[in-house]
């Protein structure tokens, strides 16, 4: 099961697979999602949350990669996230 969806992960994003494979050569040190989360953070927190402060008044959460905020807030949110990202 495992051989086929790898075949077919590797089929579609085969540049994505061979950079994972190359981060990873020495010690299976498992770089690229140390990578995609030092990216998730830095445009959760250092971006689009900065911008929301800076921007409006409206109190928000974040948690993990997700926003937690009033259904009110929900145009300015998706407005700051489309212009940030």
């Amino acid at each position: 099961m495992i051989g086929i969806f790898t075949a077919i992960c590797f089929e579609l994003f085969h540049s994505l697979v061979e950079i994972a494979e190359l981060l990873n050569i020495k010690k299976k040190n498992y770089l690229l999602p140390k990578i995609l989360q030092m990216l998730e953070a830095y445009l959760v927190i250092d971006k689009i949350s900065h911008n929301l402060i800076a921007n409006s008044a409206l109190s928000f959460l974040t948690i993990h990669d997700s926003f937690l905020y009033q259904l009110q807030d929900k145009e300015l949110v998706n407005e700051t996230l489309e212009m940030t990202i």
